[in-house]
């Protein structure tokens, strides 16, 4: 009889630790699903406010190639977000692009930097420029480029 209490108060425990568990679980369920919606919605706001910028906005990636293309730098450049994307950027800004590269290697931003730009499709604008690298520390130990954002203003 006394094992029995013990075995009963033993189960009960254990129950009562697996009811817990279960609840805690739900908790965090709860908590990863709301950050989740909450991270997809800031996302989506992010993006449509980057998209309809009423600057021109070019990012590209570590290869230097096109990821972001707005509709404004289309205005501004007269190319197509569809054809800049995957593009290198030397290929937008041929006559630009080494000396903004070395300004950028020289410091770290570039801000306003009046330059006229000549495109592909001849083209030409003058441009108030400003760059920036963006280094992903979360990816490496070490910072880890990701690439560039050229803002270009319509002047």
């Amino acid at each position: 009889m006394r094992e029995d209490a013990r075995m009963t108060m033993v189960l009960s425990a254990i129950l009562l630790l697996a009811g817990f568990g279960g609840f805690v679980s739900l908790f965090w369920m709860y908590s990863y699903r709301s950050t989740r919606r909450s991270l997809l919605d800031t996302s989506a706001f992010a993006e449509k406010l980057v998209a309809h910028l009423p600057v021109g906005l070019i990012a590209t990636d570590q290869e230097e190639r096109v990821t972001f293309f707005n509709s404004a730098a289309e205005t501004i450049t007269g190319l197509s977000a569809v054809d800049a994307t995957g593009s290198t950027v030397d290929a937008i800004l041929p006559d630009q692009w080494h000396a903004l590269e070395q300004a950028l290697d020289r410091s770290k931003a570039i801000t306003e930097q009046e330059n006229e730009c000549t495109f592909p499709n001849g083209r030409s604008v003058p441009l108030s420029i400003s760059a920036t690298r963006i280094n992903n520390i979360m990816k490496t130990e070490k910072n880890h480029e990701q690439g560039q954002t050229h803002p270009h203003p319509d002047r």
